[in-house]
């Protein structure tokens, strides 16, 4: 890919996002959307938007522009209190600094390990598709239906968000390892171990370091088990 056509994609990507915070935007101000409710379509939409990095952007160079410029963005937001779809919470939360954070630190990642190990495209997608989908997913399911609080973290999470984390982990996992080359008792355990895993990392981060933990827990839990099976 020549230096052109990645200005390009690279510009593409970023307008994508701004109009995606647009969007948001949109939604808490227009709608009137929850600060949590808008927080949650934005953390999920940019997981979606970012699964294009490793197609479209060849360079870490590229993909560190456009995560230090969006994790500028979020810190003033959050220092100065715009941006109010992802900013008003009620929790103390970090998350959304850290977002763009563990995304360029998962692209390098898997950079490494796909020139080193041949991994292929899982271990960027696998870490980052869990985050983006089952914590926003585990957070309105516990909001909803989460009766049975969970004494750890204040009893702010339930054990209805933690199997509802689980269980979208499972299915993710399968369907990624469906393209693999696994046979199916190792995919079954696979996917067992990284939903558990994460479910439980993500019952025990507070503050938003779930979206560090959880990317995290992912990557290690994979590649550690695909590597032995």
């Amino acid at each position: 890919m020549d230096l052109k056509t990645e200005f390009i994609h690279l510009l593409i990507l970023g307008t994508c996002f701004l109009v995606l915070f647009t969007f948001g935007e949109l939604l808490y101000h227009k709608f009137k959307w929850q600060g949590d409710n808008s927080r949650k379509v934005v953390h999920l939409v940019t997981g979606i938007i970012t699964m294009a990095f490793p197609i479209y952007l060849q360079s870490w160079i590229s993909v560190g522009l456009l995560c230090g410029g969006f994790l500028l963005i979020l810190y003033f937001s959050k220092k100065y209190g715009f941006i109010k779809s992802i900013n008003d919470v009620e929790r103390t939360s970090h998350g959304s600094v850290i977002y763009p954070i563990i995304v360029f630190v998962l692209f390098l990642i898997y950079k490494y390990m796909d020139q080193h190990y041949q991994t292929g495209l899982l271990i960027f997608y696998v870490p980052l598709l869990i985050m983006a989908i089952c914590d926003p997913l585990a957070a309105a399911v516990g909001k909803r239906f989460g009766k049975h609080k969970i004494n750890y973290y204040d009893g702010k999470k339930s054990w209805e968000g933690a199997i509802a984390f689980a269980a979208a982990a499972f299915v993710i996992m399968l369907c990624l390892l469906s393209i693999n080359n696994f046979g199916i008792l190792q995919t079954l355990m696979i996917a067992i171990a990284v939903a558990v895993s994460t479910s439980i990392a993500e019952v025990f981060a507070k503050d938003g370091w779930d979206n560090f933990f959880i990317p995290i827990t992912a990557l290690l839990v994979y590649w550690s088990t695909s590597s032995y099976f």
